[in-house]
């Protein structure tokens, strides 16, 4: 008898010590994991469990029987609520739950185990399996036998939770596998703790056994659900084993180790050739300045045997390099991520071949702005040159001088029609800064009046300009910019109207700091389709000419005129229907000059086009300038003669030369205080002029060179200065703009 009650504590003995080696391992190959932790204290119970039996079994007519069973209870009631939260921790089922649960069950458990490890629950008697013992039922074992039936139902209750929630096909294999685990429990319940407390008899290591078992299946759940399943511990392998790109291992000495399985076909090398090759094998850093640029200097690489959709094309890569040393600092290991950039590459191509034609466009559009500038501005210089001459002529009749100030505002009207093109050209490159200075604002309409009749002279359209009288006479603004803005709104009403009239209508607000400058442009022309007024402010848009009474213009002018209006915080809207006119809302804001107002009088002379315009005062004096001289450098004899006409209230002396040659011969003779300089000359441009007369050294080294110049495009005048001329003269020539450079450096 002795012999088997041995036998059986030695075989609980060793399903203890297997169930504890087996919970260290598992816990262990899960990386210390939630599941590991549940796993292993699953299997501590069960050594608990196991080694308590087997020690009572052992305790032959001794008192230390009844402490260890009471150390194997211990261990049946922590094994129910490790193998519950094992379950739990798979399935993952809510923690408030878990944790209403634990709480119920442990008070529960600690209640009834005190209880039934009195020595009064109990009574020991040897038996062929050893010194075993006998249950009496007491409020006790009643409360132990509901801890158990509810540990049971709760763990079916997590079972029917993770089948609902779940739609992974391995995952419902295990559960099946799991629904064995109540069975087993329940059959060595049956033995030791159920019989014995119903029939009198010795209990049977029944439950110690089937813990085992269970242990075992929760053992064996576990080694499927690890082998079979994607978790924190193996994820990486997935990665490294089908991600889509090529990844290299390389060890310290730069041969490739290991490598994932779409590397070898992006390389274009065999599998069983890849082991020991260096990355310097497989691909070679590219040279192409312009993939470099593209990467913020990055290294690319162009892959020696790489494959691609078209045979014809390279391959290219860039690597993700990560390094790990060992604590002596020495490389051990190199993990590099190929990243593809062949469509990289070849989109960069496409944009600098794309970015070079734009340039070129650029660069001729560029020279095409510069050689219209000049060629237009040459012959409007002497227009308005000759006719700033004439008007500033004490003898010319009252009706000659109105005459010339015609052809002055016509000619400066054309100059405004140069400028759209050129304006469009700085608005689209972010340059458009207003010039703000005080001007008249009934003279202003006068001019833009002057004009328009003239335009609609052979027509039946009626004009009329109906302006607030409060409004004040003076303002502060970029009074060029307004007056084209209104040309454009009106031209445009004209060439649209066949019959009716065209209306002027301008009104004022106060408002901090300045005045808000309504004008209402209407007309009772063809006016507009929806699509048509949709596009109207577009640059280069222009509706059907078959529709317009005078088709004229690029399509430049609306949307000049939109932009200078919103760069004076304002706006111009629009308003129209097909076949009832067209209204433009205008609103521009401008500072305050003086406070007149304009007054009914005058808002009537407007009106009727009886306005006596006041002739504009030079707003500065002239001072002579008898010993001083200056030279005049220009291809064009009216340009010469213009200038000249305009520095003779100067009273200087003032040469002139139509070649970039004979001026450089002038200045080696002469000590000229100033010289004007033409910039586009034949044979020696003004340019080159400069820098030949720098070269006679002396006082030529730092003679005022002025740039005068009908090449007015944007970025001339700073090509101009970084050239060494100290300052920048546009043709038409501003006498304002002369007389401060004669004053500046004379």
């Amino acid at each position: 008898m002795y012999a088997l009650s041995a036998l059986v504590s030695l075989i609980l003995s060793g399903m203890a010590i297997t169930a504890l080696i087996l919970g260290i391992s598992t816990f262990r190959q899960s990386d210390k994991s939630k599941v590991g932790l549940k796993m292993l204290l699953v299997f501590a119970s069960v050594f608990i469990w196991d080694a308590g039996y087997a020690w009572m079994g052992m305790c032959y007519e001794s008192e230390w029987a009844y402490v260890a069973r009471a150390i194997a209870l211990l261990g049946v009631y922590v094994y129910m609520l490790a193998a519950i939260e094992y379950a739990a921790e798979l399935a993952r089922y809510p923690r408030t739950g878990r944790g209403i649960l634990a709480a119920i069950y442990g008070v529960a458990a600690l209640i009834s185990w005190l209880k039934i490890i009195q020595p009064s629950s109990v009574s020991f008697v040897m038996t062929p399996w050893g010194y075993w013992f006998k249950s009496t039922m007491t409020w006790g074992r009643y409360l132990q036998f509901a801890c158990i039936l509810v540990s049971i139902v709760f763990f079916f209750i997590i079972l029917s939770y993770w089948r609902n929630t779940t739609n992974l096909e391995r995952e419902h294999m295990i559960i099946k596998r799991f629904t064995l685990f109540a069975p087993i429990m329940f059959c060595g319940y049956v033995f030791d703790t159920l019989m014995p407390s119903l029939y009198d008899i010795a209990a049977v290591p029944g439950s110690a056994v089937s813990a085992f078992i269970s242990a075992m299946l929760l053992y064996g759940i576990s080694r499927r659900y690890m082998a079979f399943g994607i978790y924190e511990r193996n994820i990486s392998q997935y990665v490294f084993r089908d991600v889509n790109v090529p990844v290299l291992v390389l060890d310290g000495s730069g041969k490739t180790v290991i490598w994932n399985r779409i590397a070898p076909d992006y390389f274009g090398v065999d599998p069983g050739d890849m082991a020991g090759l260096r990355a310097d094998e497989l691909m070679s850093l590219t040279d192409e300045d312009e993939l470099l640029e593209g990467t913020d200097g990055e290294e690319i690489y162009v892959v020696n045997n790489g494959k691609t959709a078209d045979k014809d094309r390279k391959a290219y890569c860039r690597l993700s390099k990560t390094s790990y040393y060992d604590e002596f600092h020495d490389l051990m290991y190199t993990i590099c991520f190929v990243q593809d950039v062949t469509d990289i590459r070849e989109a960069m191509s496409q944009m600098s071949i794309s970015r070079r034609i734009a340039e070129d466009a650029s660069t001729s559009k560029s020279v095409f702005l510069a050689n219209m500038s000049h060629e237009l501005r040459t012959p409007m210089n002497a227009i308005m040159g000759i006719s700033d001459i004439l008007l500033a002529d004490p003898q010319i009749k009252d009706e000659e001088r109105r005459q010339i100030r015609h052809i002055y505002e016509a000619g400066d009207s054309i100059m405004g029609i140069i400028n759209d093109v050129l304006d469009i050209s700085k608005i689209e490159a972010g340059h458009n800064d207003l010039v703000e200075a005080t001007y008249s604002l009934p003279d202003m309409l006068h001019a833009i009046n002057s004009i328009i009749r003239v335009k609609i002279a052979a027509t039946s359209l009626e004009y009329i300009v109906d302006v607030d009288d409060t409004l004040p006479q003076t303002l502060i603004g970029d009074e060029p910019r307004i007056r084209q803005i209104f040309m454009n709104l009106i031209t445009f009403a004209i060439n649209c109207t066949e019959k009716g009239y065209i209306h002027i209508r301008i009104r004022g607000e106060r408002e901090y700091g300045g005045l808000r400058l309504f004008a209402d442009v209407s007309d009772t022309g063809t006016g507009l389709r929806a699509e048509e007024a949709g596009h109207l402010f577009d640059a280069f848009n222009r509706i059907d000419t078959h529709r317009m009474r005078i088709a004229q213009g690029a399509g430049l002018g609306l949307s000049i005129s939109r932009r200078l209006a919103q760069a004076m915080d304002g706006d111009i809207t629009v308003e129209s229907a097909h076949g009832r006119g067209t209204v433009f809302h205008v609103n521009i804001f401008q500072r305050m000059g003086e406070d007149e107002p304009i007054g009914a009088e005058m808002a009537a002379a407007i009106r009727n086009d009886s306005y006596e315009f006041k002739e504009k005062q030079d707003s500065f004096a002239y001072h002579e300038y008898p010993d001083k001289s200056v030279l005049v450098v220009d291809d064009s004899r009216v340009n010469l003669m213009v200038a000249k006409g305009l520095l003779a209230p100067y009273g200087m002396q003032v040469d002139v030369t139509g070649r970039g040659t004979e001026a450089v011969r002038l200045a080696a003779r002469h000590r000229y205080d100033i010289i004007l300089m033409d910039h586009m000359m034949p044979e020696m441009d003004g340019v080159e002029t400069l820098h030949a007369i720098r070269d006679l050294g002396g006082y030529n080294l730092t003679v005022p060179v002025i740039a005068l110049t009908a090449n007015a495009v944007d970025g001339t005048r700073d090509m101009l200065i970084a050239e060494g001329m100290q300052d920048f003269i546009a043709k038409p020539i501003d006498k304002k703009i002369l007389n401060d450079m004669i004053e500046k450096y004379c």
